[in-house]
Order: structure tokens, then C-alpha cells, then sequence
């Protein structure tokens, strides 16, 4: 773990905002000498950007990504109520996507995972149209072989090489910028493989969430040492500009009801020792604590402030 300055403004005048006394979602799962340690998330004071300090190499995180970590799930789930929950979830995010791409358009996931959310694109697109996933996991990437989706094993290196520049109609970018070490750098690579007019369309955790203040430590959101960087509406938009695109749209997203799910299961967990194997609850519990957390979102919905915000960006017309 090394110190770091600020991504946004350079400055190192940061403040904490939580210590965090363990990995709570992955304890168990992976050795105790990297979960059993303190992360710090500090927020810098001139431009309020929050992020973890210190951080880990990118060789020494990649310790922190097990073969059980949630991305590289299979899906669709077996569990009866999470898989009519994942279809719902499919339909509706076809319907949003694809009614506007044209009959030759192309797709990339970055940071796909296993790139479920590609393969139900692809299962409901047009024949013409080409899916692209790009993914560090070898592993998650496999799991693309078979299912007309086209999968790449690396980072923004790609980008320009194995992805022609302007070549693109849309990126998909769910829960993925906040992982990266330099997210300034990574958009501007993705604006780059856009056509003039393309656009992101991605997820990422909102720090200004109420349920970030309720379960302080135990805020799914964290996720320490994975997510290098936490963003409010303004840094986020921030960072979108200085990468050169336009921000079409951000907002707050109802899949924070998950976000609240997970870290009313943590609290519990480390309350009561509530269910304490994640591959248990995540079978068992999880899907009753997300009916509940559907119903606590309305009013953070309404207010802006739910675990989870949602972006358009657009790579401008003349760029």
C-alpha cells in the first residue's frame, strides 16, 4: 500500500472520512493477512473528491479479487425470486438500450465480468449488431465463449489497438470506474473508441447516500481496497468533463435498494454474527433483504440520494 494525492486536483490535503477495521464482505474467503488490516477513505479539501489512501498496487489488489467475488458470478441466479428479479432486470435494460442503436451498431461492456448483462443484449438484439466485453479475469471472460458475444482479456490497453478508435456506438461502464487507478485517463481512452456522438452508460456508487451515513463502516459502497475512488453527483461530473465528454444525464439509481441489502447484511453479520458465510446468505437471505430495501429507496429516490448513480456521457460531435 502506498500514499497517493488527489486524482482530480493533485492536492494531498485530504481528510478521513472512515477507517474501516477489516474486509467484511470477503473475510473468510480470502487470507486473513488481507482482510484483517484498516483501509482508509479520505476526502481531499479542495475539490472534496473521496478515495482510498493508502492504496494498493495493482498487482497486490488483484489479491482481492477472488474466484468467488461477486462478479464473477454465474447468472442468470438459480434462486426462483432473484432470477424473476435478473430477467425484469434484462428486459428493462434492453428496452432502454437497444430501441436506439442502428441495425450495424457496436456494443462494448467494459469491465464485463462475466458479461451476463452483454449476453441478454445480445439475446434480444438485432442479427447485425456486434457485443464486445473487456475484462481483467480471464476466468469471467471464458464464461463468453459460445454465446456470440466477442470477449477480450485485458484493460484500457485495448483500447485503440484491439478497438479501433471511433469505432464504437455505446460502452456500458457498471461498476467499473470507481476500480480503476487513474478513472480520469480511462474515460478519456473510451471517449476515444467512441463515434463522434457515441455515449457511456455506466453505474457507480454515490457517496453522498443516506445509507452511506447510516451504516458508516459497514457502507457496502466502500468496498476497500476495490474501489480506489467514491463519487457525488459534482466530482463525477467533474471527472466526465475533464476527460472531455459531455454528461447527458445523472442521477440517482434504484439499484441502490442493493446497496442497502448487502450492508443490512454486514451490520448484521458483524452485530449478531448473522448469517456469516457470504455464499449462504447470498442464496438464502439476500433476496428478502432486497424486497425490503426496494421499499426504503422511494424516498432516497426522491431526494438523490441512493447508494447508486447513474450517467449518460457523450463523446461530443466534433471530437
Amino acid at each position: 500500500f502506498f500514499p497517493v494525492a488527489c486524482h482530480l486536483c493533485g492536492s494531498d490535503d485530504a481528510e478521513t472520512v472512515v477507517e474501516i477495521p477489516k474486509d467484511y464482505e470477503y473475510e473468510g474467503i480470502i487470507a486473513d493477512e488481507l482482510t484483517h488490516r484498516r483501509f482508509r477513505i479520505v476526502r481531499c479539501r479542495p475539490c472534496r473528491l473521496v478515495y482510498l489512501n493508502p492504496r494498493p498496487s495493482l498487482e497486490a489488489v488483484l489479491h482481492y479479487y477472488p474466484d468467488e467475488y461477486c462478479c464473477f458470478a454465474q447468472l442468470p441466479p438459480r434462486n426462483a425470486l432473484m432470477k424473476l428479479l435478473y430477467g425484469v432486470m434484462a428486459r428493462l435494460k434492453a428496452r432502454r438500450l437497444l430501441p436506439g442503436l442502428p441495425d450495424d451498431a457496436a456494443v462494448l461492456d467494459y469491465g464485463c465480468g462475466t458479461g451476463h448483462w452483454l449476453v441478454a443484449l445480445k439475446q434480444r438484439a438485432r442479427p447485425g449488431q456486434r457485443f464486445i466485453g473487456i475484462d481483467p479475469s480471464e476466468r469471467a471472460v471464458a464464461r463468453l465463449e459460445g454465446t456470440g458475444v466477442e470477449g477480450h482479456v485485458g484493460d484500457d490497453a485495448l483500447l485503440g489497438t484491439a478497438i479501433a478508435r471511433d469505432s464504437l456506438d455505446l460502452i456500458l461502464l457498471d461498476h467499473v470506474i470507481e476500480h480503476v487507478p487513474e478513472p480520469r485517463d480511462t474515460l478519456a481512452r473510451l471517449a476515444s473508441v467512441l463515434k463522434p456522438g457515441g455515449e457511456i452508460h455506466g453505474v457507480t456508487p454515490n457517496v453522498d447516500a443516506w445509507d452511506a451515513r447510516i451504516f458508516g463502516d459497514k457502507w457496502v459502497g466502500w468496498h476497500p481496497p476495490r474501489h480506489f475512488f467514491l463519487f457525488d453527483h459534482e466530482s463525477f461530473g467533474r471527472l466526465a468533463r475533464d476527460a472531455g465528454l459531455e454528461v447527458v444525464a445523472l442521477r440517482s439509481d434504484p439499484e441502490g435498494a442493493s446497496h442497502w441489502a448487502v450492508s443490512m447484511h454486514t451490520w448484521l453479520a458483524d452485530r449478531v454474527g448473522f448469517v456469516p458465510s457470504p455464499g449462504k446468505w447470498r442464496l438464502s437471505v439476500y433476496p428478502l433483504l432486497l424486497l425490503a430495501s426496494m421499499a426504503i429507496s422511494v424516498p432516497q429516490l426522491l431526494f438523490s440520494k441512493t447508494s447508486v448513480m447513474s450517467f449518460v456521457l457523450r463523446k461530443p460531435s466534433g471530437a
